[in-house]
């Protein structure tokens, strides 16, 4: 009942119908769409249309991002494998001993020994079994510690994966030097060794001086070797042969040598040239027979002079 005793009317008021379309939304709504249910709309509309265009972009964009990434793992794989086989083909697993042709024998021991000395190298070194890793002034070095015969050495690449060929050369010997009971040999360069894979040199040097000899040691240098060359090849030219070099006690100077058929020696010293010694000891061999006498030296060491006993 109203106020004034009147009965209330049961149909909905203008107020309520409009709050009635509101809520369910109806398009008879007459009232002004609100800022946030208009944005609502706005994007319900854009996202319920598919855009044809930008869908095929991002599928060829997602397309370049897989090949891209296949491509990127192909190569990676290839450098990869690269890689490990130019290293495996740089490793000196295993070694083959390459030695000169000329005057070299016991190849099956020379191939034992040697491989094995570089194998012990490599042992202690184990990054210079890469062939491009080698520090030829360390494995030369230890060459001359271990086999001091080996003049030279180089790793080169084998016949076959992870092998190397070892490429080696010996020390021709000039001098057969005995000191204290032991024989040496003495190449060019003035350095001993033992084991010698050429013949054995013609002129032999007794060594009385005391001084020990060791293996790898250099024992003379070039220039007494040259002077050695240089008399025994002047003898030569005048129909002499140097048959033995003795090297007197207590003196480092005085070279005793001695000539084939002939009972004594020829006394020269270092310190002085070798044609004038040489031709003066020639001359001093030539008046000797002329007169019938057999010494048992001749002394040349004196400018001018030659002394006999």
């Amino acid at each position: 009942m109203s106020l004034f005793g009147g009965k209330k009317s049961s149909e909905p008021t203008r107020r309520e119908m409009a709050a009635s379309r509101r809520q369910s939304g109806s398009p008879g709504d007459i009232e002004a769409p609100t800022a946030t249910s208009q944005a609502f709309r706005r994007s319900r509309n854009i996202t319920n249309r598919p855009n044809i265009e930008e869908s095929d972009r991002q599928g060829l964009h997602v397309l370049r991002h897989k090949r891209r990434k296949v491509l990127t793992g192909l190569f990676s794989s290839f450098g990869l494998i690269l890689i490990f086989g130019g290293l495996l083909g740089q490793l000196s697993a295993s070694v083959v001993v390459e030695t000169p042709d000329g005057g070299v024998r016991d190849s099956q021991d020379i191939q034992k020994r040697y491989s094995q000395v570089f194998l012990d190298y490599t042992a202690e070194r184990p990054l210079e079994r890469l062939r491009f890793m080698v520090n030829y002034d360390n494995l030369h070095a230890y060459f001359l510690e271990k086999a001091p015969e080996v003049q030279s050495v180089e790793v080169v690449s084998g016949d076959e994966i992870a092998t190397s060929n070892l490429r080696i050369s010996f020390r021709q010997p000039v001098l057969e030097w005995t000191s204290g009971g032991s024989k040496y040999y003495v190449d060019g360069q003035g350095v001993t060794f033992v084991q010698n894979h050429f013949d054995d040199p013609v002129t032999a040097v007794d060594d009385q001086s005391g001084v020990q000899a060791e293996p790898g040691q250099v024992v003379v240098n070039r220039s007494f070797l040259s002077f050695l060359g240089q008399v025994s090849a002047k003898f030569e030219d005048s129909g002499a042969t140097v048959s033995k070099v003795i090297l007197p006690e207590n003196t480092v100077r005085q070279v005793d040598f001695g000539l084939e058929g002939r009972d004594f020696v020829v006394r020269m010293t270092v310190d002085r040239g070798v044609d004038e010694q040489t031709n003066r000891a020639l001359k001093a061999i030539g008046w000797l027979d002329e007169q019938g006498i057999t010494p048992s030296y001749i002394d040349a060491r004196v400018d001018q002079r030659i002394f006999y006993k």
